[in-house]
């Protein structure tokens, strides 16, 4: 990957943008699950556990879950993690350059319109510059 792209995409993409692109991908493949995190409400409860307390309970007291974060997401073992809103954006800031890499690995099976032709305009103008040198 050109360097150059990789730091002028950092700079230029917000924080929305690279949850979008996490959770583009993530819809698609499920390559950047690790940075995907689901509301913690009363609605993530219901839509994985349904009437399954003592799963739930399980999976919250084996995790790293607290009831007063923001986000929750399922780890590796199938138990819950938490994370506070400031722990989820310093978590997307931090693998910024992993999410767009996959990004544009996976481009081609991508939905989102305009961040989808906000990637690809930046990796034409790129090349261009590229082929003009």
């Amino acid at each position: 990957m050109n360097e150059e792209l990789l730091k002028y995409l950092k700079e230029e993409l917000s924080l929305d943008e690279l949850k979008e692109m996490v959770s583009d991908v993530n819809s698609w493949n499920g390559q950047l699950e690790d940075y995907y995190y689901y509301e913690n409400d009363e609605y993530f409860f219901r839509d994985f556990f349904q009437d399954k307390v003592d799963e739930a309970v399980r999976a919250t007291y084996y995790g790293d879950y607290n009831y007063m974060d923001d986000y929750v997401h399922f780890n590796a073992y199938g138990n819950l993690d938490s994370v506070s809103e400031f722990e989820y954006d310093d978590e997307i800031k931090n693998n910024a350059e992993e999410i767009i890499e996959t990004y544009i690995d996976n481009i081609d099976n991508m939905y989102n319109g305009d961040l989808k032709e906000k990637i690809e305009n930046a990796m034409n103008d790129f090349e261009e510059e590229a082929d003009d040198e």
